[in-house]
């Protein structure tokens, strides 16, 4: 009779870990699991900092050529935390683009405590300020949801800079519209 100490659901099937868990006995009962799912196109680090109650601005960076910074005001968090900016990669995201826009960048913030998600919504929003010759008011933010793009509302674009304020964990894309004008012919 096997003993089960444990069981876990992972997409729809049921695993379970056998009594004695040591690493000798469990290699002898199939493949490991596989790896946590991960937010695809959002795994390139480009920066992480601590920070406190008081507050701070995280970079600027570079994500996609774009230079990018979030601010966070006092209060915030109670305890200090990591914040840390990742690039989205624009091959995955290119392919979620609406029609008639054209992404500018891709970028995801996570705040962590301890090394775990810090769930809910923060005591304060924090601004993620993206500053590309690429954007202009017409341009929008996008945020990722793993398998598509959907609009976000609270951005405010200018010619060269937008500001997206944010209260949880996102991962956004900056969208420009598309160049609509014919390409001229050159004549020789």
């Amino acid at each position: 009779m096997l003993t089960l100490v444990g069981a876990a659901s992972i997409g729809g099937l049921t695993t379970a870990a056998p009594a004695d868990a040591s690493p000798a006995a469990a290699g002898q009962y199939g493949p490991p699991p596989p790896p946590p799912p991960s937010q695809p196109g959002f795994t390139t680090v480009v920066t992480s900092v601590t920070v406190c109650p008081d507050g701070g601005v995280v970079g600027p960076a570079v994500v996609d050529g774009a230079s990018v910074e979030v601010d966070v005001p006092p209060g915030t968090f109670s305890t200090c935390v990591q914040i840390t900016i990742f690039e989205g990669d624009l091959a995955v995201i290119r392919g979620a683009v609406f029609t008639g826009f054209t992404a500018v960048t891709a970028i995801g913030v996570e705040a962590t405590r301890n090394g775990a998600d810090i769930s809910g919504t923060f005591a304060h929003p924090l601004t993620l300020i993206v500053d590309d010759s690429g954007i202009t008011a017409a341009s929008i933010a996008t945020t990722w949801n793993g398998v598509s793009l959907l609009p976000y509302p609270d951005a405010t674009a200018t010619a060269g800079e937008m500001q997206i304020v944010f209260d949880t964990d996102p991962d956004f894309a900056v969208l420009t519209p598309a160049s609509e004008e014919e390409p001229v012919p050159v004549t020789g």
